[in-house]
């Protein structure tokens, strides 16, 4: 009985994390802006890529593949004042690849959003998966598994 008490808290718990994170994300998009910022330039870095190694590649285990991220500068007027910030315009696999291959132009309009007492902060607007709802959707799934699996039921 003590385990479906514990399991039935966190499931609180996780509810709790979900609901301050909707809070959050919920008073963020009451303060900020939204806009059009229009790319003025494309950069190209060689980084290191982010990916798991399968079994049948640990041969290769050693060998370190590359990959391109690509950083576009985007201007935006904001409060009477211009804003050049840098977003994210893609990661693909291989080093040196040309600007062209970025999921972004130069000349490109992009809407982005930003905090109104701080338009240096823009970020892309990415449909509504950004802002804590993706956290907010998963600690509200965990609290509600958790709560269904400490209910209190029959006994065997």
């Amino acid at each position: 009985m003590r385990i479906r008490s514990a399991i039935t808290f966190l499931g609180f718990g996780a509810l709790a994390i979900a609901a301050t994170l909707g809070a959050q994300s919920a008073l963020a998009l009451l303060r900020s802006e939204e806009t059009t910022a229009t790319v003025i330039a494309i950069a190209a870095e060689n980084v290191n890529c982010k990916r798991r190694i399968g079994a049948s590649e640990l041969a290769h285990a050693g060998r370190r593949e590359g990959c391109t991220r690509f950083t576009a500068q985007a201007r935006f007027a904001a409060n009477d004042r211009d804003y050049v910030v840098a977003l994210p315009a893609g990661v693909f696999h291989g080093r040196d690849r040309p600007v062209d291959d970025a999921e972004v132009g130069a000349g490109q309009r992009l809407r982005v959003v930003y905090l109104k007492a701080d338009p240096a902060t823009a970020q892309r607007r990415l449909a509504f998966t950004g802002m804590s709802f993706l956290p907010c959707l998963l600690w509200s799934l965990v609290g509600l598994v958790l709560l269904a699996l400490g209910r209190p039921g029959r006994d065997r």
